[in-house]
């Protein structure tokens, strides 16, 4: 293997393993839970910002990650299955950019004038081709539904990542097509009867090497370049640089401007370190990043009634709430079993067109009286029991002889505050709907 693919491949592989080495303890993910059907509180003290295990969680961890009955061989092989791809993966990821960062950090784009080199174009779609299969793999084993591409944090991440190594396929396919076959081309129509390079600030005519013919040695390296870093990947040293005439310093004029296509290739080659670091951004925000979807506020109890109503009551409730009407009926509701049955205000204040208290109310045909008929709609069992008590005849009681001499000696004022409020009176409902103020409905 040649040096230039050596050197990114080590720095690529010391890389991972110290990444390794600096890995921290495992973290719960919502695969763990989708698949166990187990929640935070499962393992944890603190279900909500986990740590500290309890008694089943430390059980877990001494069993190595293992929940007492899991590990069949099915389970077990698609785990094997995932680290092996996962490796695949990561390897091939950390050679495919190491040799971009290895370009940009010891070599710079610029000085790719005459083209890239081949052993870099291959080892290059490998990685693509290999980082490519892997991940779809791993996508298809962790996404069980394609609705967590949007509603999780590693699905809106997953976009990103994705979509960033798109770009770098597509900038890698035009460069090593059309820019590399362009700036050889470009290389070859600079060359001259004098071919000269640039070592180390010194500029070298090499016109009279036999290595050097048509301003070409061994098949890669161009005239006109600044060779000084290719030395490093040479199968010889310096000291060859001793047989051929040395012009004189460098200057920018004898690099000449850079041609059309390499005025293209810089750009793409900068932007695909920029992709190169949102895609390493991606994997450190899966492992370390905060949540980006924002869980629901948990609705009060009382919310969570009102969300059970199915019946309109609810549109009752919320306008009732914006104006400010009957708050403390509203909260007294909510206490009792007519809420928890998911029975609302329409349910009860439902009436018929006709009926004498019965008013349209906002686009609902509303009682203002509910009644022991109306009850008797759902509890006819009890509606027959209170008409034959006592209290269904507490009525009669305004025709009573003892309700006449209150009225008189007292005055109606005092019947309506006194006997009324309790026992009720005749029930009158004006033209809007409304009650008379003189009513008392028990």
């Amino acid at each position: 293997m040649r040096e230039r693919i050596k050197r990114p491949l080590c720095c690529a592989v010391i890389l991972m393993m110290g990444i390794l080495l600096l890995a921290g303890p495992s973290q719960g993910k919502p695969e763990f839970s989708a698949a166990t059907g187990l929640g935070c509180g499962a393992c944890h003290v603190d279900p909500v910002k986990g740590g500290a295990l309890n008694a089943q969680g430390e059980e877990y961890r001494a069993a190595g990650y293992r929940l007492p009955g899991a590990g069949g061989s099915a389970t077990t092989g698609i785990q094997l299955l995932k680290f092996l791809l996962g490796f695949i993966h990561v390897l091939f990821s950390f050679v495919w950019f190491g040799a971009i960062l290895y370009i940009h950090l010891f070599i710079t784009p610029k000085r790719f004038t005459s083209g890239l080199p081949a052993p870099e174009i291959r080892l290059g779609w490998i990685g693509i081709l290999v980082v490519g299969v892997t991940g779809a793999a791993l996508s298809l084993l962790r996404i069980q539904h394609l609705s967590e591409l949007w509603t999780t944090t590693f699905g809106i991440v997953w976009i990103i990542k994705v979509g960033a190594f798109a770009v770098m396929v597509l900038i890698a396919a035009v460069v090593t097509t059309k820019v590399n076959r362009r700036m050889r081309e470009e290389a070859g129509s600079r060359q001259t009867e004098t071919a000269r390079i640039i070592f180390e600030g010194e500029i070298y005519d090499v016109s009279g090497s036999g290595l050097w013919k048509d301003g070409v040695h061994m098949g890669r390296h161009h005239a006109g370049e600044d060779l000084t870093s290719a030395m490093a990947g040479a199968p010889h040293g310096a000291e060859v640089m001793e047989r051929v005439k040395k012009v004189g310093p460098a200057g920018q004029e004898e690099l000449g401007k850079p041609s059309g296509a390499t005025k293209v290739f810089i750009p793409m080659a900068y932007i695909n370190l920029g992709l190169v670091v949102v895609i390493l951004l991606c994997v450190a925000w899966w492992n370390w990043g905060p949540s980006i979807i924002v869980p629901p506020a948990q609705a009060s109890e009382e919310e969570k009634l009102i969300q059970s109503l199915v019946d309109g009551s609810e549109k009752c409730i919320q306008c009732h709430r914006e104006k400010g009407f009957f708050s403390a009926q509203i909260e007294e509701w909510s206490q009792g079993r007519h809420a928890r049955a998911a029975v609302g205000c329409y349910g009860c204040h439902r009436a018929e067109p006709g009926e004498p208290d019965a008013v349209d109310h906002n686009g609902f045909t509303v009682a203002t009286i509910v009644s022991p008929m109306d009850c008797a709609r759902c509890h006819p069992e009890a509606a027959r029991e209170f008409a034959s008590s006592r209290h269904a005849e507490g009525g009669q009681i305004l025709a009573s002889l003892d309700n006449y001499l209150g009225e008189v000696v007292e005055g109606i004022p005092a019947g309506i505050s006194g006997c009324q409020q309790c026992h009720g009176s005749t029930i009158r409902v004006a033209n809007d709907g409304r009650v008379a103020p003189e009513t008392w409905p028990n």
